[in-house]
């Protein structure tokens, strides 16, 4: 690496430049696609792979160097939200606004974190995640946020839902300089949404007749962004009836791998075949590879989230109903959703996912769509982008039961998501226990009519 003091000041500069341009690329590549190579960096930063070298000895320094600048703008960021605020919905705001520039650092560092960092390194994030815990602690004390989830639970929903938000932006599906964001945070934790209001800032270009809301690609942004996958998986060819004890080992082996692949997209065959509690021989009999075992999890998964979705949609009724319908019939299916979104970027295909997760996106934006125009929810968002949003907070409290930090049948989740919709907590509540009767009364028919 060149030596900044032995160099004349424009040298130095020049030096400190190119370093910064390939930290920018650096993350941007790494964002889209975090097996990028240090030769995609180099391209896309406009240098030679020798100069990527001369400032870094190889991958890990150039994420060593990417921890390095994120944490740095994180702490000079959380400075200023250190600063007293008058309560706790002012503190969110801000915490919101002043990350709002450093997002795309903190958001590289979660799609890092499996594989490049180490334990001893993720904890950059620690900071900022302690800051929004203890400001959602104080809000619940205050009497301004939501008591549905525990704060640390909150806290990480909230993450994923405004790195989402921010993802929008960067894929294009919309505009905002934060203050949209930081109006559907603050609703999404339980602030009234008059209050939330904040102004559309100098990027919110709006359409007449839009009700103020920004011009949006009515498209879902999640799955854009990801790289062409490394296989290329076909539709599948009906399969041959099998014995009951092989559709037993084939079930059992699926469940592990959707458990398994959900939590580690990079997990071996045969450390599946060990959790599965099969041989190694008796997986390949029924997968003879990789492909045929994610091709069987996608069709399971095509067929699980169909079967939900047409459960869930409630065309007649209220918004705030369909919604939480929809919400408590696919919670049991969650885990194949959470899979499918992290296999999107490993070995599915980004075409095949969203064609599978397609019906179920669809049907909660019709429903976003129904309530903004009832006036049941906030209008801060465009239904796509909202959908969007609380799609990935639903994914973060699926997430936070798997972890074991929440234990939840569903109905708090839902609650979750009709207040992040701009739902009154307590409405939010009523309708969710009131729907949840519904759903499992509607489940017990389903399964007395399947035994007869």
């Amino acid at each position: 690496m060149p030596n900044p003091r032995a160099l004349p000041a424009p040298g130095r500069r020049r030096t400190r430049t190119t370093r910064t341009r390939i930290l920018e690329a650096a993350r941007r590549e790494l964002d889209r696609d975090p097996d990028s190579s240090l030769g995609d960096i180099a391209e896309a930063a406009g240098v030679s792979r020798r100069t990527v070298y001369s400032h870094f000895a190889g991958r890990s320094a150039l994420v060593e160097g990417l921890v390095d600048d994120a944490a740095e703008a994180l702490r000079a960021a959380l400075t200023e939200v250190a600063l007293p605020a008058p309560d706790a919905a002012t503190a969110l705001a801000r915490f919101v606004l002043t990350l709002w520039p450093v997002g795309d650092r903190y958001r590289v560092l979660l799609r890092l974190a499996p594989q490049d960092l180490g334990t001893e390194r993720a904890d950059v994030l620690a900071p900022a995640r302690d800051m929004a815990t203890a400001i959602i602690t104080e809000g619940r004390r205050q009497g301004v946020f939501h008591t549905s989830l525990p704060p640390p639970v909150l806290s990480r929903a909230v993450e994923a839902y405004v790195l989402t938000l921010l993802e929008c932006v960067n894929t294009g599906t919309w505009t905002d300089d934060g203050t949209r964001t930081a109006a559907a945070a603050l609703i999404a934790v339980g602030v009234d949404g008059d209050l939330a209001r904040c102004g559309g800032g100098p990027h919110a270009a709006s359409d007449p007749g839009s009700r103020g809301m920004p011009r949006v690609r009515m498209d879902l942004p999640l799955l854009s962004a990801v790289p062409p996958s490394r296989l290329s998986v076909t539709k599948p060819a009906a399969r041959v009836p099998q014995r009951r004890n092989a559709r037993s080992n084939r079930a059992r082996i699926l469940a592990t791998a959707r458990k398994e692949l959900g939590r580690n997209p990079d997990i071996t065959l045969e450390e599946l075949a060990r959790a599965a509690g099969v041989v190694r021989r008796t997986l390949f009999g029924h997968f003879p590879g990789r492909v045929a075992l994610l091709e069987a999890l996608a069709e399971e998964a095509s067929e699980a989230l169909r079967d939900a979705a047409v459960a869930g949609v409630q065309s007649k009724g209220p918004a705030e109903r369909a919604l939480a319908h929809f919400a408590l019939s696919m919670w049991p299916v969650g885990d194949r959703y959470r899979m499918l979104l992290a296999l999107a970027r490993h070995d599915l295909g980004a075409e095949r996912v969203a064609e599978i997760i397609k019906p179920a996106r669809d049907d909660v934006t019709s429903i976003l769509e129904r309530g903004q125009r009832d006036g049941v929810f906030h209008t801060h968002l465009p239904p796509a982008v909202l959908s969007a949003g609380l799609e990935a907070l639903t994914v973060a409290l699926l997430e936070q039961v798997n972890t074991g930090a929440l234990e939840d049948d569903g109905t708090r989740s839902a609650v979750a998501m009709l207040i992040a919709a701009g739902v009154p907590e307590k409405q939010a509540c009523a309708v969710v226990e009131d729907v949840a009767a519904t759903v499992t009364a509607e489940a017990t028919e389903a399964a007395e009519s399947t035994a007869d």
